[in-house]
């Protein structure tokens, strides 16, 4: 069963998926979402783990730190991706 929860104020919205995602709107330009990935049980660390997407980050300061900082102001390479 998937219960779906949405939060709404002023400027906040908060939707939750229960064991899959959650999705924080904080006005009309921030919007991060947290998901849970399932990793199948033949995996050999066996152990889910969360995604973190910062989706839009208008309105954010370039001053924000923590988990949110690093994702917006540090620009991550990978040299599968080149």
């Amino acid at each position: 069963m998937i219960v779906r929860v949405t939060l709404c104020r002023r400027v906040l919205m908060i939707f939750c998926v229960v064991l899959l995602k959650v999705i924080v709107h904080v006005g009309a330009g921030i919007a991060i979402t947290v998901l849970r990935h399932l990793v199948p049980p033949t995996h050999p660390y066996k152990v889910d783990f969360l995604g973190f997407y910062v989706q839009q980050r208008t309105g954010l300061s370039n001053f924000t730190h923590g988990l949110v900082g690093e994702f917006i102001q540090h620009v991550l390479t990978s040299p599968l991706l080149c």
